[in-house]
C-alpha cells in the first residue's frame, strides 16, 4: 500500500505544482502586458493631449489677431502685452504647461510665458517682426525643423530635462511641442512653441506597479543617436534618468542583460524573462514620431518573488501534506486505501475546474491531508482572482480615457463655434455703445439688440451645457429622457469634426418617446458611434441617423457610407482593445465601452455590414418611465 501511495502523493503534489506554476505564469504575463498596453495608450493620450493644446494656441482668436497686426504693422507694446496675457492664460488653465513661446523665422523669441510669468526683452535686436528678443533659437534641430514643417503639423522635440540661458540648474523633464505660423497673406511668421511638463508621464508610469512587487521605466530608442538609444526617460530611481544629459551615463544597457535591451530597441511588444532574476518584463514602444527608430519603450517589470510567491506557499502546503499522509499510511494504510482515493479526484476536477472559472473553488472535503491541499488550492485560485480584478480595474479607467479622448477630439472644434455667438455679442455691443455715444437712442432697436444678445448668449450657454454634460464624471442617474433630444445634443458634439471632413450629417427622428436612462452614458454611446461613423465615411460623404419605435422599444441607427466592415472582423468588433483602425488612431475601447453601457440599460447593440456598402449599428433600448 505504502508503495502506492506515497509515489501517487509525489506524482500528484508534481501534478498540481506545475498545473498552478503554468497557470499563474501565464495569468502573470498576459496583465503585466495588458498593463504595459494600457500605459503605452496613456502615454499616447498625454502626447495627444499636448498636440491639441500647440495647435489650439495657434488658432486662437489672440495668435491671429497679433499676426494680423504685425503683418500691417499695427502693433504696439499693449498688443503684445495682450499676447502674452493669452499665454499665461492658456498655462493657468493646463498647469501641465510649463512654457509658451512665439518665435520670428529668424529665431528670436518675442514673446515667452515661462511658469506662470512673462519673460521681458532686453536685447536690442529687433527680428523681422520688429519685436525685441528674448533669446535666440537659430540653428537648434528642433526650431529649424518646426519652421519648414506644413501648416497645422506639430514638431514634437525628444522627452529630456530643459536648461534657461544664464542658469546651472536643469529643469525637469519635458517635451516641447511647435506649430508654423502664418500670416494671411501665406507667408511664414514663425513658430509657436509649447513646452509640456512629463511628470504626469512619470507619475502615471510610478502608479503602475508598487516597489515591492516590481518596476515601471520609459526608455528612449534611438537608432540615430546612439548615445541617446537607452538612456532612461523616467525610473523609479531618479538618479537614472536621462544619463545623458546629467553624467551619470546610467542606461538599460548597462543594467539589463544586452538580448533583453536589444528586443526593446527593436520589436514593438514582447514579454521576456530576465535570466538573471527570474523577473518578468513586458515591454510596448510608442513612437509620437510615427517612426520605427525612434520613439519612447514603456517597460514593466514583475519580480519573480512577488509572483511566485502564492506558488510557494502552495508548494510548501503540498510537501507538509506530504510528510503527513506518509505517517498516517504507515499507521492506518487500510484506511486510507479506502477513503483517499475519492477525495483526490475530486480535488483534482477542482484544480481543473479552477483552470477554466477562478470563481470556483475545491470542497473541502475528506481527509485531513486533501483538506490542507484544497485550502491552499482554494487560496491560490483567490490570489488570481485579485489579480484578475485589478486588471478589471484598469480596464474602467480605460474607460474614462476613452471618454477623455472624445472630449479632446471636439474641444477644439466646440472653442471655434462658441467664437461666432461671441463675435456677434461684440459686435452688436459696440453698435448700442456707438448710437449712445451720438445720442442716437431708438428704443425699439436697443431692444431687438438685447433680445439678440440673449439669444447669442443662450448658444453659448447650449454650447457649452452640452460640453460639461458629457465630460462630467459623475455616478449613474437613471431617469425618464426623450431620446430623440440625447441624439440632438450628441449630434452637435460631433458637428464640427464631421464638417471638417466634409461629411453630412442627417437625423430622421420618429415620435418623441422617453427611457430610463442614463443622461451622460447614453451620450457616450452616441457620440462614440456617430465619431466612428465620421471616420468611417468617405470624404464628401453622409452619415444618417435615425429613431424608431416598435414592440416596446426604440431603436436608433447610426449608419455611414464608408468601406464596411470585413467579415473576419464582425465577431470580434465589440471585443475590448479590437480596433480596426490604424496605430495610434483608436484605443480600441469606443466600442466595447459602448456595448457594456447599452447592455447595463437593459438594451442591445448590434451591427450590420458589408465590405463596400458601410456599417450600421443599432442600439435598441426599453421604453418606459421611472
Amino acid at each position: 500500500m505504502l508503495l502506492v501511495a506515497i509515489p501517487s502523493l509525489l506524482a500528484f503534489s508534481l501534478l498540481v505544482r506545475g498545473a498552478a506554476g503554468d497557470l499563474l505564469r501565464g495569468r502573470t504575463e498576459a496583465h503585466i502586458q495588458t498593463v504595459a498596453q494600457s500605459s503605452a495608450r496613456g502615454v499616447e493620450e498625454l502626447v495627444r493631449r499636448g498636440e491639441h493644446s500647440a495647435l489650439a494656441l495657434a488658432t486662437s482668436t489672440s495668435i491671429v489677431r497679433a499676426l494680423g497686426e504685425l503683418e500691417d504693422g499695427r502693433a504696439d507694446t499693449a498688443s503684445v502685452a495682450a499676447l502674452g496675457e493669452s499665454f499665461l492664460a492658456a498655462q493657468r488653465l493646463d498647469p501641465a504647461i510649463q512654457a509658451v513661446r512665439l518665435v520670428d523665422v529668424e529665431g528670436n523669441e518675442v514673446v515667452k510665458a515661462r511658469e506662470g510669468e512673462l519673460t521681458p526683452a532686453h536685447s536690442p535686436v529687433h527680428g523681422p517682426l520688429g519685436l525685441p528678443a528674448i533669446q535666440s533659437l537659430r540653428g537648434r534641430p528642433f526650431f529649424e525643423e518646426a519652421l519648414r514643417a506644413p501648416r497645422g503639423s506639430v514638431t514634437i522635440s525628444d522627452l529630456e530635462r530643459g536648461r534657461v540661458e544664464g542658469e546651472e540648474d536643469w529643469c525637469p523633464a519635458m517635451v516641447r511641442f511647435a506649430t508654423p505660423l502664418f500670416f494671411q497673406s501665406g507667408a511664414r511668421a514663425g513658430v509657436l512653441i509649447v513646452n509640456v511638463w512629463g511628470a504626469e508621464v512619470g507619475a502615471m508610469l510610478n502608479r503602475l506597479v508598487p516597489a515591492e512587487q516590481g518596476a515601471a521605466f520609459l526608455v528612449e530608442r534611438n537608432a540615430a543617436a546612439p548615445d541617446r538609444s537607452g538612456v532612461y526617460l523616467f525610473h523609479q530611481d531618479g538618479q537614472c534618468e536621462f544619463g545623458n544629459q546629467t553624467g551619470s551615463r546610467v542606461t538599460a544597457w548597462q543594467q539589463y542583460p544586452r538580448e533583453l535591451v536589444d528586443s526593446w530597441m527593436k520589436t514593438d511588444a514582447g514579454i521576456a524573462m530576465d535570466p538573471r532574476t527570474g523577473d518578468l518584463l513586458a515591454h510596448v514602444y510608442y513612437s509620437p514620431y510615427a517612426r520605427p527608430d525612434r520613439g519612447w519603450v514603456v517597460v514593466l517589470a514583475a519580480r519573480e518573488a512577488y509572483f511566485a510567491r502564492p506558488l510557494e506557499r502552495l508548494q510548501a502546503s503540498v510537501l507538509g501534506l506530504s510528510a503527513l499522509v506518509v505517517a498516517g499510511t504507515v499507521v492506518a494504510a487500510l484506511l486510507l486505501s479506502r477513503t483517499l482515493t475519492q477525495p483526490l479526484r475530486t480535488l483534482a476536477a477542482g484544480v481543473r475546474a479552477i483552470g477554466d472559472d477562478l470563481s470556483v473553488r475545491v470542497p473541502v472535503r475528506g481527509g485531513r491531508e486533501v483538506a490542507i491541499v484544497a485550502e491552499s488550492v482554494n487560496r491560490m485560485a483567490g490570489a488570481l482572482q485579485e489579480h484578475l480584478e485589478t486588471r478589471e480595474r484598469s480596464e474602467r479607467q480605460l474607460r474614462e480615457t476613452e471618454k477623455l479622448a472624445s472630449i479632446g477630439e471636439m474641444a477644439a472644434g466646440l472653442a471655434h463655434e462658441l467664437n461666432t455667438p461671441l463675435s456677434n455679442i461684440r459686435a452688436l455691443a459696440s453698435l448700442a455703445r456707438r448710437d449712445l455715444d451720438a445720442g442716437r437712442v431708438e428704443l425699439q432697436a436697443l431692444k431687438a439688440d438685447l433680445a439678440d444678445v440673449a439669444d447669442q448668449t443662450r448658444r453659448c450657454t447650449t454650447i457649452i451645457d452640452g460640453l460639461l454634460r458629457f465630460a462630467r464624471r459623475q455616478p449613474p442617474a437613471l431617469a425618464a429622457h426623450d431620446v430623440n433630444r440625447l441624439v440632438h445634443g450628441s449630434l452637435a458634439l460631433v458637428r464640427l469634426r464631421a464638417e471638417k471632413k466634409g461629411v453630412t450629417l442627417a437625423f430622421e427622428a420618429g415620435a418623441a418617446q422617453a427611457a430610463v436612462v442614463d443622461a451622460a452614458q447614453l451620450e457616450q454611446v452616441f457620440v462614440n458611434l456617430l465619431l466612428n461613423a465620421v471616420d468611417a465615411a468617405r470624404p464628401g460623404g453622409r452619415v444618417e441617423v435615425s429613431t424608431a419605435t416598435a414592440g416596446g422599444r426604440i431603436a436608433v441607427r447610426v449608419s455611414d457610407d464608408g468601406a464596411g466592415i470585413a467579415p473576419e472582423h464582425l465577431p470580434r468588433i465589440f471585443d475590448p482593445f479590437f480596433t480596426t483602425k490604424a496605430v495610434g488612431e483608436g484605443t480600441g475601447l469606443g466600442l466595447s465601452v459602448s456595448y457594456g453601457i447599452v447592455r447595463n440599460h437593459g438594451g442591445a447593440l448590434s451591427v450590420d455590414s458589408a465590405p463596400g456598402r458601410g456599417a450600421t449599428f443599432t442600439v435598441s433600448l426599453p421604453l418606459g418611465t421611472p
